[in-house]
């Protein structure tokens, strides 16, 4: 349980470090905003830093004396079926939430605010959102499979 919080919990640790630094460097008469408006980057990228361990095997337990016999001089990794689709699934997805989050740090940092039609959120913060519960639902899926 407090493994969970702590894990899921980053994104909010990350969102009070950047308004922290943010209070630390505004300037003494309040002329600089405090307004977290690069948070959907960060969020993004706490999606994308629970997706890394993913893509590493988990142990299975040891394999059976007939494999072994078979392959005597070779060093083999076994991977369960279930545990290869995810990582394949994190790769992809680390990828392609790369390049969102990429794209987000653009949208940001001109200051677009592009809206998706009948959805009253900023496409930075759908980025954002999609790619940690994209995280969140390929760490819990791990510690199942």
């Amino acid at each position: 349980m407090l493994k969970r919080f702590l894990l899921y919990g980053f994104p909010l640790y990350l969102l009070c470090i950047e308004y922290f630094v943010k209070f630390l460097l505004a300037g003494a008469d309040g002329s600089d905003s405090l307004a977290i408006s690069s948070t959907a980057p960060t969020i993004a990228a706490a999606g994308l830093s629970l997706l890394m361990p993913i893509v590493i095997p988990k142990p299975v337990p040891e394999m059976s004396e007939a494999v072994r016999k078979q392959y005597p001089d070779k060093k083999i990794t076994i991977i369960g079926q279930a545990d290869q689709h995810l990582i394949n699934s994190a790769w992809i997805f680390i990828f392609v939430i790369a390049a969102l989050w990429g794209y987000s740090l653009y949208l940001n940092e001109k200051h677009i605010e592009s809206v998706l039609p009948g959805i009253h959120l900023r496409a930075t913060w759908i980025i954002g959102l999609a790619s940690y519960i994209v995280g969140v639902v390929h760490t819990e899926i791990k510690e199942v499979v």
